[in-house]
C-alpha cells in the first residue's frame, strides 16, 4: 500500500487566537460581532438590568465574539476587500503556524523537549514528531486527514503528489499544497497536524487494524473505483516504489477521492494503512 509521509508539519490551530496572530480581517470581525452582541443585549435588557448587570452579560458574549468573529465574519471581509489581505504580513498558513506554537508551549513535554531550542531547531523536531505521530491520530483526526489528503493531492503537481505518497515530501512542499487549500482546509489540517505531534509527545498508543480489517476495506474502495480501472490501481499499490510519480499520484488521487464515500470504519482502516 502507498504510504503517506508519516505524518504532517508541526502545525496546528487554536480555538481562540491571539491578538499577535490575527490579521486585520479577524480582529475587525471580533469587532463587528461584539459590536453586534453589545446592541442586542443593550436594546434586550435596558428596561430589566442596571449597567452593571448588562456589562455582566457582556463579559460572557466577549468569548463567543472572539471566536466567531475570526472564524466566520474574518474571511468574508477577506473576500470583499481583497486588496487589504493581500497587504497583510501574515497569510493565513502562516498564521495558523504560529498559533499551534501557542498550542504547544502549553504542552509540558513540549516544553521540556525544546528547551534553548532556536525557531529552526523547533521546526526541524515538530516536522518529525508529525512525521511519527500521524499514526497515533484518534479516530476522528484520522478521518480528517482523509478529506485533507484528497484535496491536497489534487492540486498539486505530479513530483509533489507522489512525494505525498511515498513519505519523501518537504516541509515546502506540504507548506505549497495547503496554500492552495479554502481555510477550512488549513485548519483541519492543521489541528490534524497538532494532534499527531502530541500524541507522539506523549507515546499515544497506535490504534491498530487487523488484516482482515484492511481486506474488508480494500473490497469495499474497489467496488466504487470504475472496473476498468481496478486492475492498474492494483498493480500500483502493490509496488508503488517501481512506479513513475505521474503513476502513483494517479493511484493515490483515485484511492483518496473513494475512500470518503466509504463507512467511517473503512475509512479508517485505509487511512491508518497510508500513515503507518
Amino acid at each position: 500500500m502507498l504510504s503517506l509521509q508519516r505524518g504532517l508539519p508541526s502545525m496546528g490551530l487554536s480555538s481562540f487566537p491571539t491578538l499577535a496572530t490575527m490579521s486585520w480581517s479577524e480582529l475587525i470581525g471580533a469587532g463587528i460581532v461584539l459590536g453586534i452582541l453589545s446592541i442586542l443585549i443593550e436594546a434586550a435588557y435596558r428596561d430589566r438590568l442596571g449597567g452593571v448587570g448588562r456589562a455582566f452579560y457582556l463579559m460572557m458574549a466577549l468569548p463567543l465574539a472572539w471566536w466567531a468573529g475570526p472564524q466566520h465574519v474574518g474571511p468574508l471581509l477577506e473576500q470583499v476587500a481583497p486588496p487589504l489581505s493581500a497587504s497583510t504580513s501574515l497569510t493565513p498558513y502562516d498564521r495558523a503556524s504560529e498559533r499551534v506554537y501557542a498550542r504547544l508551549d502549553q504542552v509540558p513535554e513540549w516544553r521540556q523537549r525544546t528547551r534553548g531550542l532556536s525557531r529552526a531547531d523547533k521546526d526541524k523536531l515538530g516536522f518529525e514528531l508529525s512525521q511519527k505521530g500521524s499514526a497515533r491520530l484518534d479516530d476522528e483526526s484520522i478521518q480528517a486527514l482523509a478529506v485533507w489528503l484528497r484535496e491536497a493531492l489534487a492540486d498539486v503537481d505530479a513530483p509533489a503528489c507522489a512525494a505525498m505518497l511515498r513519505g519523501t515530501a518537504t516541509p515546502a512542499q506540504i507548506r505549497k499544497a495547503l496554500e492552495k487549500l479554502d481555510r477550512a482546509s488549513v485548519e483541519a489540517y492543521m489541528d490534524a497536524s497538532f494532534s499527531a505531534v502530541v500524541a507522539e509527545l506523549k507515546e499515544v498508543q497506535a490504534p491498530k487494524v487487523s488484516s482482515g480489517e484492511h481486506e474488508v476495506a480494500a473490497r469495499a474502495l474497489l467496488e466504487r473505483v470504475p472496473k476498468d480501472w481496478r486492475s492498474r490501481l492494483l498493480s500500483i499499490l502493490r509496488m508503488p516504489r517501481f512506479r513513475s510519480d505521474e503513476e502513483v499520484c494517479w493511484a493515490g488521487r483515485t484511492v483518496t477521492y473513494y475512500v470518503t464515500s466509504l463507512s467511517d470504519r473503512d475509512q479508517r482502516a485505509l487511512m491508518r494503512a497510508i500513515v503507518q
